[in-house]
């Protein structure tokens, strides 16, 4: 039996206030940094590495415009105002939660009005430090 769980229910808080009408939310996105430490007794003339610094990505999400929404203008004003905010990510619809909480700052903001379709908006978190990965049976 899989034990995959359905993304349906995942929620995202921003400073403690939720977003509404997500489509889509992805992240964090870890990598990590090559540190090239070839030498001359490099064996075979190929190239070595070492593991660098960690990078955690950013958190990206798609939801729903509407006008009387002010996730718009509270974006704009985040992305202004260069602060950081504290970005958690949660899976409510099962008996236990999934929690990513990151600090981070807003560096992305779109909406998008076509002809023929819903009006959508994207934003973009980048994450500053180590995100703090947790489960737990109670939301904090």
């Amino acid at each position: 039996m899989a034990n995959a769980i359905f993304g349906f229910s995942s929620s995202v808080e921003i400073n403690g206030v939720a977003v509404g009408e997500l489509t889509d939310i992805s992240g964090p996105s870890f990598s990590k940094d090559d540190i090239e430490v070839t030498n001359h007794g490099s064996a075979g003339g190929y190239k070595e590495f070492i593991g660098g610094l960690i990078d955690a990505g950013s958190i990206d999400m798609e939801m729903n415009g509407y006008f009387n929404n002010i996730t718009a203008s509270k974006a704009l004003i985040e992305l202004t105002a260069q602060t950081t905010a504290t970005i958690a990510i949660y899976d409510v619809g099962h008996t236990e939660y999934i929690l990513f909480v990151a600090n981070g700052y807003l560096n992305s903001f779109d909406i998008s009005n076509p002809v023929d379709d819903k009006v959508s908006m994207s934003a973009s978190f980048k994450i500053s430090g180590k995100p703090v990965l947790s489960t737990a049976t109670v939301l904090p």
